[in-house]
């Protein structure tokens, strides 16, 4: 039986509602109008007009900083595939936002990225991250360094057979990120081979990231795991004066050290935390530093065991700041919400997802991410009332920008008519009046 696509449907009869396809101008993305409306008052596209320097032909109906604008938003979506681009090629509302007669096929979408086929134009793209950090930036910032390594299901370049816990054996990358302690964003981030280690390359990664910062940021501190220990590491926060606090694996060396100074007790209310420090030089170091190491055991763990040292968990740290043990610990234990922003940038935005074969292409891919990423986190910061600002982009997503809405002509201007019974309505407001009457650039 064939049923018109505009007259009323009785295939679900039984249900009491008849079924037509006969609503025009509706978006499933209403709550984009005000998310876009906020990359125009940052002049997100203007930077990036101003930083690429790809020029397509004259006759382009698509220009590639309006491309880059249509990934970032689509990435913020949930479009965390290019593929998945297809799903808004008919959306009135992008094409009205954008000032297009449609979106454009996803095939092109996969063209223009193919144009960041050098490290230059890779770099373009974290100029225009740089420019976007005085957005989001106080007077200084905790840079949190980190990798990860993301596995790869084609014959992408430079994809290598490197550590890889979650999947051994596997082809992937190893990306470097830094973010900032204290807002969340991400300072700098770059696409790395898989069989690249972090020391050697964290020298011209610091460099790099600093070069990005606005004018007048100071680097007050650094954290960093144990795959960033070394001399090369230390050597240069020290040489630029940075306060650093770093994590090291635990050695039968450094084991026998640690048993030669008291260790003090900390209140702390689940486990028992006991804490020292002293001088320390590894062998392969070419001076001391000083260690804090940090202990730990469950308090109602009454097994038997025939030393006292045993059943304690290690953590060892280095630092060169004076604080107390106590402050170092606390200071470092922060460092562990960067891993979330990384879960957040995988998982939120798809980095992992890698549209091209081509390694410069998947690199600028992978900074279109964190440009969209870091247009969140300021979306948050600049508009959201307090409690809204934990929103992970899933929840925001589902909060507030996928909101099934109708575009109306009102009075010769366009009319986006949503829901009258939404749930954050009050919230969405607030959030209309601060784009409007607060400035942004």
């Amino acid at each position: 039986m064939n049923y018109s696509t505009t007259a009323p449907s009785r295939a679900n009869a039984r249900t009491g509602i008849d079924e037509e396809f006969s609503l025009k101008n509706a978006t499933s993305y209403g709550g984009a109008n005000l998310y876009l409306d906020y990359l125009e008052a940052i002049g997100l596209q203007s930077k990036l007009q101003a930083e690429i320097p790809i020029e397509k032909a004259e006759y382009s109906t698509y220009e590639l900083s309006k491309v880059c604008m249509l990934l970032i938003t689509g990435y913020t979506l949930g479009k965390d595939r290019i593929l998945q681009f297809e799903d808004l090629e008919g959306d009135p509302l992008l094409m009205k936002k954008f000032g297009l007669d449609k979106i454009p096929h996803y095939s092109l979408l996969y063209k223009d990225v193919g144009r960041f086929d050098t490290e230059e134009k890779v770099g373009s793209l974290k100029s225009v991250n740089g420019a976007l950090l005085e957005q989001s930036l106080t007077n200084d910032v905790i840079m949190d360094f980190d990798s990860s390594v993301t596995t790869v299901y084609g014959n992408q370049q430079k994809a290598d057979m490197g550590y890889n816990q979650n999947k051994p054996g596997r082809l992937s990358y190893h990306p470097f990120f830094c973010f900032d302690g204290k807002t969340k964003v991400c300072l700098n981030a770059e696409l790395r081979q898989g069989t690249a280690s972090n020391s050697p390359d964290f020298k011209d990664f610091y460099a790099g990231t600093k070069s990005l910062l606005p004018s007048g940021i100071d680097t007050s501190y650094a954290r960093f795991d144990s795959g960033f220990g070394g001399e090369d590491v230390y050597r240069v926060l020290e040489k630029d004066n940075v306060g650093y606090v770093g994590k090291m694996k635990m050695t039968d060396r450094l084991r026998r050290h640690a048993a030669a100074h008291p260790f003090k007790r900390v209140e702390y209310t689940d486990l028992v935390v006991e804490v020292t420090s002293f001088n320390y030089q590894a062998t392969t170091w070419n001076k001391r530093r000083r260690v804090v190491i940090v202990r730990t055991k469950d308090p109602n763990d009454d097994q038997l065991r025939l030393s006292d040292e045993y059943g304690w968990d290690y953590r060892v740290l280095i630092t060169n700041l004076d604080w107390d043990c106590t402050d170092i610990w606390r200071f470092y234990n922060q460092r562990c919400t960067s891993e979330n922003y990384i879960k957040e940038v995988k998982s939120g935005f798809g980095i992992g997802n890698y549209p091209t074969d081509d390694f410069y292409p998947n690199a600028a891919d992978l900074l279109l991410k964190v440009i969209s990423y870091n247009c969140f986190i300021a979306f948050k910061n600049d508009l959201c009332d307090e409690p809204l600002e934990s929103l992970t982009v899933e929840r925001m997503r589902r909060y507030f920008l996928r909101i099934p809405a109708v575009i109306r002509k009102h009075a010769r201007r366009l009319l986006l008519k949503l829901d009258e019974n939404f749930r954050f309505k009050d919230e969405y407001m607030n959030m209309r009046r601060r784009l409007e009457t607060e400035a942004f650039v």
